[in-house]
């Protein structure tokens, strides 16, 4: 059975056009849609019918949300006939996903099976990485088949041939989400720094050690919004839970003082990491830190030196 809950959020997808997401924020979104959508199809055997801006949410740390399951069906097989548990889909109805973020089978009232999700997740992707909507669809004798395939032409290379195959007009020739997830396009190191986050709690402490001494290099192919809000308090969550990774975490730290504002960068990483900053028990961390204390001081205002930069020098 699905269980439903409440929990806040921080915007949904429609929002996209007036703030287009970055790269790797587009990669992260769709990956997470993909994934997401591989467990309710695999694991929950039901069909979602939902994949529309409107319907999937962010929360502050980045994390996709699916909502209102109000249209969802049970799968029998991967391509049987599904239906709409309450009322049949027709091109205007207030109640449904509007018909440009459906798939043609599902406006034509065709047979509809669970590729159709495939077909709407195609759809959602473009748009994501785009910031327009790629179909004109408006009824049932209007649908655009073309529209979105052309679109496709201005998304990442890597993933416009998986794009390409979730928008064909035949339902058995698209990808299910098992093949999505495991498609090249989630191959670049983006996506699996990414893959390694979601899983990051089933990790020893050896691999996070090596993955957070690794990261250094790649850190900056990330945006703003993700450093801040997604790996940030992750980051600071270990270093406070075992200093041993202070070694390999502290370099980020202090990296990503160019992301923050000054008082936000005091507010949100200094204080939160002071007790590891001050340990004198580590020569090795010590000396790692004295390589910073010149740039903390000339990016800090003077009336914080006292409490966050002075005590580091002492401790070292």
């Amino acid at each position: 059975k699905i269980g439903f809950s409440s929990e806040q959020i921080e915007t949904n997808l429609s929002l996209v056009g007036n703030n287009k997401f970055s790269r790797d924020e587009s990669i992260y979104i769709t990956q997470q849609i993909a994934t997401t959508m591989k467990f309710v199809h695999g694991s929950l055997h039901t069909a979602f019918m939902g994949i529309y801006p409107e319907n999937i949410f962010l929360n502050s740390h980045f994390t996709l949300k699916l909502g209102m399951f109000i249209h969802s069906s049970i799968i029998q097989t991967d391509l049987s006939k599904i239906t709409d548990p309450f009322i049949v889909f027709t091109p205007a109805s207030i109640f449904h996903v509007p018909c440009n973020w459906a798939a043609p089978e599902v406006v034509k009232n065709d047979t509809i099976t669970s590729r159709a999700e495939c077909y709407m997740y195609g759809l959602m992707c473009v748009y994501i990485f785009t910031g327009i909507i790629p179909s004109k669809t408006s009824s049932s004798a209007t649908v655009d088949i073309k529209g979105p395939i052309e679109l496709c032409k201005s998304i990442p290379e890597e993933f416009q041939s998986l794009m390409k195959d979730c928008l064909s007009g035949d339902p058995a020739s698209r990808p299910n989400f098992d093949s999505i997830t495991s498609d090249d396009a989630f191959s670049s190191l983006v996506a699996r720094i990414f893959q390694y986050i979601e899983i990051i709690r089933e990790k020893s402490d050896r691999d996070l050690f090596n993955f957070f001494k690794g990261l250094k290099t790649a850190i900056n192919v990330f945006s703003d919004r993700i450093i801040k809000q997604k790996f940030m308090p992750i980051f600071i969550f270990y270093v406070r839970k075992d200093p041993r990774f202070s070694y390999a975490l502290l370099p980020i730290f202090f990296k990503c003082i160019l992301k923050y504002n000054s008082t936000e960068y005091i507010e949100k990483v200094l204080r939160p990491i002071k007790s590891v900053t001050i340990r004198y028990d580590n020569p090795k961390v010590s000396s790692l830190l004295l390589d910073y204390i010149g740039m903390l001081l000339k990016r800090l205002p003077p009336e914080y030196h006292e409490e966050l930069v002075f005590p580091i020098v002492f401790s070292c």
